[in-house]
Parts: structure tokens; C-alpha cells; sequence
């Protein structure tokens, strides 16, 4: 699945990058003008606006880049006592050899991306010089950045190692980083005017050094010469990193204690859960919460969809502003669902197959789990989404309408979180598990969809309002009820689905 979605966003970004082409058939694939077009205007005489675009297009690659490296470098565990390869090589050459790793894993996106966009700009142009430049231009630029963001990562890496208290929200700061690249690139106008200033953008000069659109000569150079300099600091500042982590690297094994307002809050809700069913499904709803306080890892995948589609509620805001309450009631509600209900057979792990066996063992699990992330997954939906519509003045009427929506959507997605993942998650390997298990990608995508159509009659009376089809009275109560019947009947199909794949468990 991985896979398949990062050939997706790679075929994506060709074609945005590379545009229409004049090929039989090619406009029905895609129509919007590319760097193809921009070289047939400059071949033209036009092309005004070329540079600016592709420094801001260099910015976004350098982004894009940073990213990758960043994320692949800090999440990795490895070091000095499992990583032989440190005991076989000095440290320039190690170091040289990751470097080049990074280079060939930003290339195969990056690269690819860039240089696709650079042939295509030199045929357009007739320039076939500017193709060279181009390639150049994007090696230079893959190769600085990687080099500069290794020892960042690096860096990240020991903070985790060395200061417990930041390595505990550690998932916080990736779901920062995250949303703020997928801003980064939907809101691609304001991001080629930021980026195209920065030095990065002096690689777009460098590409288009040959090509007559008057670039600066001086950042042309000045990208050129970087390049081995950034290199030769990436490796000297990551051998200063790693003898830092090695000297603090026996401290990263500590671990916490749970503290007391953590435990009286843990009870306190499984006294409420006991008031509303059993004392066997309250029991599994407190022994998830103190799985996730002690490997809060599961809040990942909350992180992971706010940030992944951040931009798409961010177009939805800016085409309807009063949608926002909405929106944010629904993104909530995902983030709630997105917990450890999306693999609760790996979850359980040795203890699955002991639960299944007592009296309505596979009835108490779903409640449970279902419960754990529902009580508080209604509240704060609800009160997100009537924080929202408070802040931007809606009126009495929007203001309960969009909590009961943020309490129906913050119930229905444990639900269908529960189901996607009994479905979608594997369940060969459940018993090896001693914690939070972390569900595959196609789980959290099937989850976040569902939920996200569940709440789309809400977004869709919003517009209705904005452009005066109905009134706001009866656009409110529409939205309640149709929230409110696709919620009960989805949860209603997704409780069964989850009890009837629980049933067919063997261990």
C-alpha cells in the first residue's frame, strides 16, 4: 500500500510538473500547462514569470526532500552496538555511504520529479543545453539538502535519546511537521512565494543558467559551489552528533512511571464505563487506556491524517468560511477514531485468545474498545466543533447543530475504526504482540474515508446555506439528521461486521 500511494503521488507530481504535452490524447489525462508550456513560451519570447516559478518549484522539491530524509532518518533505531557496519568502515566513509543512501532515496521521488520537469522545460524550449543544466541542477539540489537535513535528523534522534520528556511527545512534534508540509504543498501560491526567496531557490537559477530567461549568474555559482560545502559539513557535523549519542546513547532505555493524576483519571473513567455496561467491558476499556499512556505510539495515526489532509480542509474552509466548525468536528472525530481500535486482535496479542474463550468474550472486546475511544472521542469532538462555530460567531442554532454532528461522528468513528481494522489488519502475527499494535496504511484510509462521508452532509448544508438554497434553520437540522441516520446505520453495519470477524478468529 505504501508503495502503491508513493507511485501515485510520484505519477502526480510528473504530471503537475511536467503538464500537457502535445501528444494525441494527452489533454484528457491531464490539461494544465507545465513546464513543457513554459519552455514553448520562452521559445516563443514570452515567459515572464519562468524564473519565479521554478524557484518556487526548487523550493518545494527542497521540502519534499527535507521530509523524506528527516523522517526516514530520525524514526530509525538502530546504533553503534546493532549497526556493524560502523564497526567495519571509519566514520567519513560510513558517513559518505549514508549520505549517498539518502541521495539514492530522494532521488528515486525527488530527482525523478525534478528531472522530468527539466527535459520537458529544455524540449519546449528547444534548448537541449538547459536539459544538462537542469540535471545538474537537481542532483546539486538533492544532494545539499539530503546533506544538510542528515545531521538535523541526527540531532532529532539524540534529543529523543537523551531527554525522556520530549521523546514522550515526540509523535506531537511529527504531527507538527507533517501538517506543516502538507500545507506546504497545497497551498503551493504562497509557498512559491516564501521558498522562491530562500537560497534553495538559486538552484532554479542554476537550472536555467543556459536557457536566456535571465537568471542571476552569481546564485547560479553560488548553488554549485554549495553543494560540495554542504556535503563536507553534513558528514563533520554528523560525526560530532553520533559521539554525542554515544556517550549518552545507555540512557535511552528509561522508562516512566504512570503518574497520579494519570491513574485516578483512568480510574475514574472505567468507573464511568462500569456504570454503563459491565464490569468485564469496563475492564477492557481501562487496560487500552493504560496501554496507550504506556505506548502512546497509537496517536500516530491521528497525527498522520490531520496532517495528510490538512490541505484538502483548508481548500473546504476557503471556498465555504462558515464550514469550519464542521470540518473541525470531522477531523476530530477521525483523530479520536484513529486510535488503538484500528488493530484490536494485534492489540490484545498473547491475551486474545484467553478473552475469547470466556462468556461473550468477542461481544466485550468490541464494547470495550469501542467504548475506550467513544467517551472521550464525543466530548471533545462536540466541544471542538462548538469552539469553532463559538469563534466565529455562528448563531445559537448552528452552535448546538454542530455539537450534536461533533458528538454523532465522535461515537460512529471507534466504530468503524473497530471494523476497518479487523478487516484490513493482519492477523497472522497478533500474538507476538505485547502493546499497542500499529494497523496498516489501507486500514487508517478506509477508516478516515468512511468517517469523512459520514460527516459530509454537515460540510454540504454549509454550502447549501453560503449560497442561499435553504435556510440556516432547516440546513441545521437536515445536517443533524442526515449525520445522525448515516452514523447510526454505518455503525450499526461496522458493530456487526467487527463482531462477526472476532467470531471467526482462531487462534
Amino acid at each position: 500500500m505504501v508503495s502503491v500511494l508513493s507511485l501515485a503521488a510520484v505519477s502526480f507530481a510528473l504530471l503537475a510538473v511536467v503538464g500537457r504535452l502535445p501528444v494525441p490524447g494527452y489533454e484528457a489525462v491531464w490539461s494544465d500547462p507545465g513546464a513543457y508550456a513554459a519552455g514553448v513560451a520562452v521559445a516563443d519570447g514570452g515567459g515572464s514569470g519562468v524564473v519565479g516559478t521554478a524557484r518556487g518549484l526548487s523550493g518545494l522539491l527542497a521540502v519534499a526532500t527535507c521530509y523524506g530524509v528527516l523522517v526516514r532518518t530520525a524514526r530509525r533505531t538502530d546504533d553503534e552496538l546493532t549497526d556493524h557496519r560502523r564497526l567495519a568502515l571509519s566514520p567519513t566513509a560510513f558517513f559518505t555511504a549514508e549520505l549517498l543512501d539518502q541521495f539514492a532515496f530522494a532521488g528515486r521521488f525527488v530527482g525523478v520529479v525534478g528531472a522530468a520537469g527539466g527535459v520537458a522545460f529544455a524540449i519546449g524550449a528547444a534548448s537541449p543545453t538547459t536539459a544538462g543544466s537542469a540535471f545538474l541542477a537537481v542532483v546539486a539540489l538533492v544532494t545539499t539538502v539530503g546533506a544538510v537535513t542528515f545531521p538535523v535528523a541526527l540531532g532529532v534522534q539524540a534529543v529523543f535519546r537523551h531527554y525522556p520528556r520530549v521523546r514522550r511527545h515526540r509523535l506531537l512534534f511529527g504531527a507538527v511537521v507533517v501538517t506543516l508540509v502538507g500545507v506546504t504543498f497545497v497551498r503551493t501560491r504562497s509557498s512559491f512565494a516564501l521558498l522562491g526567496r530562500l537560497p534553495v531557490g538559486w538552484y532554479a537559477d542554476l537550472a536555467l543558467v543556459g536557457a536566456g530567461v535571465g537568471v542571476s549568474e552569481r546564485r547560479a555559482v553560488a548553488a554549485l559551489l554549495g553543494t560540495p560545502v554542504a556535503w563536507w559539513l553534513g558528514i563533520a557535523t554528523a560525526r560530532r552528533i553520533t559521539e554525542y549519542q554515544r556517550a549518552d546513547g545507555r540512557k535511552a532505555g528509561s522508562t516512566r512511571d504512570e503518574p497520579a493524576i494519570v491513574t485516578r483519571l483512568r480510574v475514574a473513567g472505567g468507573r464511568l464505563v462500569a456504570r454503563i455496561t459491565s464490569r468485564p467491558t469496563a475492564a477492557v476499556a481501562r487496560v487500552v487506556w493504560l496501554r496507550l499512556w504506556r505506548e502512546p505510539r497509537a496517536l500516530l495515526f491521528s497525527g498522520i491524517v490531520v496532517g495528510a489532509t490538512a490541505g484538502v480542509g483548508l481548500v473546504v474552509v476557503e471556498t465555504f468560511p462558515t464550514a469550519l466548525p464542521a470540518v473541525v468536528a470531522t477531523y476530530v472525530a477521525v483523530a479520536t477514531g484513529a486510535g488503538v481500535t484500528l488493530d484490536p486482535l494485534g492489540t490484545e496479542g498473547t491475551a486474545l485468545p484467553l478473552t475469547l474463550t470466556a462468556p461473550h468474550g468477542r461481544e466485550r472486546i468490541a464494547t470495550g474498545y469501542v467504548l475506550s475511544a467513544a467517551i472521550p472521542g464525543t466530548a471533545i469532538s462536540a466541544g471542538a466543533g462548538l469552539g469553532a462555530a463559538l469563534w466565529v460567531g455562528a448563531s445559537p442554532v448552528v452552535c448546538v447543530g454542530v455539537a450534536l454532528v461533533g458528538s454523532i461522528l465522535g461515537a460512529t468513528a471507534p466504530v468503524v475504526s473497530l471494523a476497518a481494522g479487523l478487516r484490513l489488519s493482519p492477523t497472522d502475527s497478533t500474538t507476538r504482540s505485547r502493546g499497542v499494535a500499529l494497523p496498516p496504511l489501507g486500514a487508517l484510509s478506509a477508516f478516515s474515508v468512511v468517517v469523512a462521508l459520514v460527516g459530509m452532509p454537515a460540510i454540504a448544508a454549509t454550502a447549501a446555506v453560503e449560497t442561499g438554497s435553504i435556510s440556516r434553520s432547516t440546513a441545521v437540522t437536515v445536517a443533524v439528521a442526515a449525520t445522525a441516520l448515516l452514523g447510526l446505520g454505518v455503525g450499526w453495519c461496522a458493530f456487526r461486521d467487527a463482531l462477526g470477524r472476532i467470531g471467526r478468529y482462531e487462534p
